[in-house]
């Protein structure tokens, strides 16, 4: 079976409190479905009042330090968590290197 092509990283709030913020990053094909089999490195970054804690992919062979702000996606998926750092709206976004070279 041929891998599909990872077009985009979509980005979705899975928790929202008052101190941590919890993102999930998707790699998803140019029909916006998930890709499966995608490890693609995802890099995240935030604007705003708000920094990144931690990334994760839930892959237990993975040694990559969660204090890291990338992570390569397992399964097509990776998260992140951040905490707020004052009033006001944060944004965040996840880059994936190879959506771009492909």
């Amino acid at each position: 079976m041929r891998r599909r092509a990872a077009e985009s990283v979509k980005l979705s709030q899975d928790y929202v409190g008052a101190e941590l913020i919890y993102v999930r990053a998707e790699v998803q094909d140019a029909k916006g479905r998930l890709v499966p089999d995608a490890n693609d490195h995802i890099a995240f970054s935030v604007s705003g009042p708000a920094e990144i804690l931690a990334t994760d992919a839930g892959d237990p062979t993975s040694h990559a330090p969660f204090c890291s702000p990338s992570v390569d996606a397992f399964h097509g998926l990776a998260s992140a968590v951040l905490r707020r750092t004052g009033p006001g709206h944060c944004y965040i976004c996840g880059l994936c290197v190879s959506v771009y070279l492909s």
